[in-house]
């Protein structure tokens, strides 16, 4: 298969991926609903958005590297745009059910029945965007095995130092009293900021060796 046409099936999938994260955001608001609902509301939903067009940055330049995409690559390509697709559902029972942290901390309390409810519901959420990013830094690593590949030490560098900090924000997460999908806020800054952190880091972290 073409990249080109890979592309563009990642493109339509992304859109319609943030499309229904739109239409999972509720609808029908309590009267006496408050300010911070609602804010609590709109940030949840931009968080959201920001991560899937994170991921969609990133899944875009990973398919521009490889000359053509293979049979494994392919397969890569479909787990990470199914586990995209399922983060909007993931997000809207963020919306109704999400709870916050310290699980490490308070096992007492995860024994009441909403407590174990928000656990689920988080973790699935958190799972999804953790399937989607180690699924993302697989294909990399796929990538980089093509002798063909236009490979992009700075693509390179960017991912794996974002999926380190996606690793370090989700056990902050579970270790604090935090909302623990927001530990999600490290992708988007990792992306908006990966210039500056691979400078400071690039020494720390060195690129596969090719064949």
């Amino acid at each position: 298969m073409s990249k080109e046409a890979m592309g563009a099936f990642i493109d339509a999938v992304y859109a319609i991926a943030i499309t229904i994260l739109a239409l999972e955001a509720p609808a029908q608001l309590a009267v006496d609903v408050q300010v911070s609902e609602l804010v609590a509301l709109v940030v949840e939903y931009a968080l959201a958005f920001m991560i899937l067009f994170s991921f969609w940055v990133q899944h875009r330049r990973l398919n521009r590297v490889p000359s053509q995409i293979s049979r494994p690559q392919l397969w890569l390509h479909g787990i990470i745009l199914l586990t995209v697709c399922l983060i909007p559902r993931a997000t809207s029972l963020v919306f109704q059910y999400g709870g916050v942290g310290e699980w490490l901390h308070a096992p007492e309390v995860l024994a009441a029945t909403n407590t174990r409810r928000e656990m689920v519901v988080d973790l699935f959420y958190c799972g999804m965007i953790f399937a989607a990013d180690t699924t993302l830094l697989m294909l990399m690593f796929v990538i980089w095995r093509d002798p063909d590949a236009e490979r992009d030490n700075l693509i390179w560098r960017s991912k794996v130092i974002s999926s380190c900090l996606l690793l370090t924000g989700l056990f902050a997460a579970m270790a604090t009293s935090i909302q623990n999908r927001y530990f999600g806020a490290i992708i988007p800054v990792a992306l908006l900021l990966e210039v500056e952190l691979c400078s400071l880091m690039f020494r720390a972290v060195r690129p596969p060796a090719t064949a």
